[in-house]
């Protein structure tokens, strides 16, 4: 399996940073590192909804991810994953969502 097949950990922390759950996932679709991060998010959002969590921020290291999600999304290669995070992040009680460089 090469890295290209693993997305991203979902890790769900409380106000004080500690892990409260995580969900680690592997995928046979080869994405691009966009595409990957996006899907993370969306599949991280639904983790969290599936469980009840509130989530009051979402934090990812692609910088074009976050600006896609608050930028116009109608071009966007990825329009519909990012329609459907905009979505889940509604479901979850958030709006917000930041750039961690690593």
């Amino acid at each position: 399996m090469s890295l290209a097949d693993k997305t991203p950990p979902t890790n769900i922390r409380d106000e004080f940073g500690v892990v409260v759950a995580m969900q680690a996932k592997t995928t046979v679709e080869q994405l691009s590192p966009e595409n990957t991060e996006a899907m993370a998010i969306q599949d991280g959002l639904n983790f969290a909804r599936d469980r009840g969590f509130r989530i009051a921020e979402v934090e990812c290291d692609s910088l074009r991810v976050i600006q896609s999600l608050k930028s116009d999304l109608c071009c966007a290669p990825n329009a519909s994953v990012l329609l459907n995070i905009i979505s889940s992040l509604r479901e979850v009680s958030s709006g917000s969502c930041r750039f961690i460089p690593h």
